[in-house]
């Protein structure tokens, strides 16, 4: 296999002002397109997606419960809407982060899919943290990252062609820990 670019063949080094200055003649290159594909970088993310909310509601929870014993979710009038208010927060935070990491809008959908897939796992992550623990909300995303990989063909397969299959319907199609991969190979 061959590079589609030419290679720098004149690299030097020479010391200067307390460091090493590099220099190279720039490649000439004609009408370079570049053809990479984002779709599975969005996919990549999304699949991450299961393990990431786990950490995110397991640490969460571990510091409700170092600061008060989950005091400011269970000693309120209305619980739910305590816990309600935290699963908001987590999931913009979240929302926010994938913003900041899928970058310009031409990933808009591939963010709105990845977003809108994530918060039944930050439910799941936040449930499973409040009863039994961080550890156990982890364990449980880090088996939904297998299964979320799973849904997309394989991680093996997607870094062997380039692409991953979250379109393809798959049994797995219906496990929601895979669905922000799933969705975020729509955009």
């Amino acid at each position: 296999v061959t590079a589609p670019y030419p290679g720098v063949n004149d690299l030097k080094a020479a010391k200067a002002n307390n460091g090493i200055e590099l220099t190279w003649s720039a490649p000439a290159v004609d009408k370079l397109t570049i053809t990479e594909s984002f779709d599975t970088y969005a996919q990549f993310l999304g699949a991450l997606m299961p393990l990431m909310s786990a950490i995110v509601c397991g640490l969460a929870v571990d510091e409700e419960r170092a600061a008060g014993r989950l005091a400011n979710l269970t000693a309120v009038p209305s619980r739910g809407r305590a816990v309600a208010a935290k699963l908001l927060a987590l999931a913009a935070l979240g929302a926010g982060s994938l913003a900041v990491a899928l970058g310009p809008a031409p990933l808009a959908a591939s963010w709105a899919g990845i977003v809108l897939g994530s918060l039944p796992l930050y439910a799941l992550g936040l449930g499973v943290a409040l009863r039994l623990g961080h550890n156990a909300a982890i364990g449980a995303g880090a088996a939904g990252v297998l299964l979320a990989f799973f849904s997309v063909g394989g991680l093996a397969h997607g870094l062997m062609t380039g692409e991953l299959t979250g379109a393809l319907a798959t049994p797995l199609s219906w496990v929601p820990l895979a669905w922000p991969a799933r969705l975020g190979s729509l955009g």
